[in-house]
């Protein structure tokens, strides 16, 4: 009883930082799990399969809002289905003091990206059409879209190539450490195709999906899965979400884009501490 309490809080915690913050979470959940004393490998593929629930969940709003580009998502799903194998498959092989130093350097090479990353590309018609695509071969790579959100037009050009690499990056990172991707997902498709915010987080609920089912299939298969404590966790993280969507309206941008860096500095230096054996 007093696991399945932890694991509810773990939810909670999770799911109101996921929907403060616009992410899936996975970062902020193995780490906590690895504090009631859950294995890492066993943690990260848990942590999966609770980001296949509340991606499915978020993504029927996002459909609703129409932020969702399905094409950009399956050419994500398309490379990131094969390298989330191939990153479960070394995460099982290698030892957890070595994952939790990696899952320690992830996060803070993400944490520094995010703080110097500048704002978002903006997708404008005039931007998008000023260098018209005419060999006929990158006429095959680029897509024009537009999208009507919230009775604003947004129009933008995607590039096939760059969706399959980004797909192959968020793949292998999310089978390996048990993330969703979409802290990395949300940024690539700004800064590198200019996707529009709003459509890059609703789409990386979708493109998450492949690698997160992939991944989480091959730790299932090699004894890493434990689905007796996923619905705690789920409860918890579906109530958290709505907690943590409410917040997001009280929190200047600005105040939000400092303390998704410093949760991201807190979680790299805890597990840089457990990978080093400075915390046992």
């Amino acid at each position: 009883m007093g696991m399945l309490l932890a694991l509810f809080l773990i939810g909670l915690i999770t799911g109101a930082l996921s929907g403060l913050f616009g992410v899936g979470g996975g970062f902020i959940l193995v780490p906590l799990l690895t504090l009631v004393d859950i294995p890492i490998k066993e943690a990260i593929a848990l942590s999966l399969v609770y980001i296949i629930g509340t991606a499915i969940s978020g993504l029927f709003r996002h459909f609703k809002q129409n932020t969702v580009d399905v094409v950009l998502a399956l050419s994500m799903a398309i490379t990131s289905v094969f390298t989330a194998q191939l990153g479960a498959n070394l995460t099982v092989g290698l030892p957890a003091n070595t994952l939790k130093l990696y899952f320690g350097i992830l996060t803070a090479t993400v944490a520094v990206f995010y703080f110097f990353q500048p704002g978002p590309k903006t997708a404008t018609s005039e931007q998008n059409h000023k260098k018209p695509v005419t060999n006929s071969i990158l006429a095959k790579i680029y897509l024009q879209r537009h999208k009507i959100v919230a009775r604003e037009d947004y129009s933008y050009r995607l590039n096939l190539l760059i969706g399959l690499v980004i797909g192959a990056i968020v793949g292998f990172v999310s089978g390996m450490f048990g993330v969703g991707g979409g802290f990395l997902m949300v940024p690539l498709m700004t800064a590198l195709m200019g996707v529009p915010l709003k459509i890059a987080v609703g789409t990386s609920l979708l493109g998450v999906l492949a690698p997160a089912i992939s991944g989480s299939f091959a730790l299932s298969q090699a004894d890493k899965l434990d689905l007796h404590l996923l619905p705690a966790l789920l409860v918890g993280g579906l109530l958290g979400a709505q907690v943590g969507a409410r917040l997001l309206l009280l929190i200047k941008g600005t105040t939000l884009k400092l303390a998704f860096d410093a949760l991201l500095l807190l979680v790299s230096c805890y597990m840089l501490a457990l990978g080093t054996g400075f915390v046992q």
